[in-house]
């Protein structure tokens, strides 16, 4: 069994963020480091929770506190977890597609996400994901045949 781990990093906003990316070569060993994951930062997860999935997008802040007390917020905000053989269009355009909106929220809206983050499948942001995903690999497609 292996994992692969890359950094990507981005500026677009001005400010650097960055995101780590997994490939598991299994779902489960996948699930369980998203579940574990999860739960070091601070979602309330329920078991079963990532039961079914094939790719995790996990959206965080984190700050480092020095001794007079100043925080200073820490470049990595995001962790994508893939699985080998589940590497579509579609699954990777949608967990990209909670990154951007992650970033989004941060960067340009300046808003505190992590409500929304938490609330996952009530902050349209999934439905927006699947949507994003489905057009995706069908413009993918398309532009395949033309190859």
């Amino acid at each position: 069994m292996t994992t692969r781990h890359w950094t990507i990093s981005t500026e677009l906003s001005g400010v650097p963020r960055q995101i780590d990316v997994y490939l598991y070569d299994d779902p489960g060993t996948m699930r369980r480091a998203a579940m574990s994951f999860g739960k070091r930062i601070g979602e309330e997860i329920e078991r079963g929770h990532f039961n079914g999935a094939l790719a995790v997008t996990h959206g965080f802040r984190r700050y480092h506190i020095d001794a007079d007390g100043t925080e200073t917020e820490l470049p990595d905000v995001a962790v994508l977890r893939l699985t080998r053989g589940h590497t579509t269009p579609e699954i990777v355009s949608h967990e990209v597609g909670h990154l951007a909106q992650w970033l989004y929220r941060l960067d340009v809206l300046n808003e505190d996400p992590f409500p929304l983050a938490i609330e996952h499948y009530n902050a349209d942001n999934e439905l927006f994901c699947y949507m994003l995903g489905g057009l995706f690999a069908t413009v993918w497609e398309m532009l395949a045949e033309e190859r």
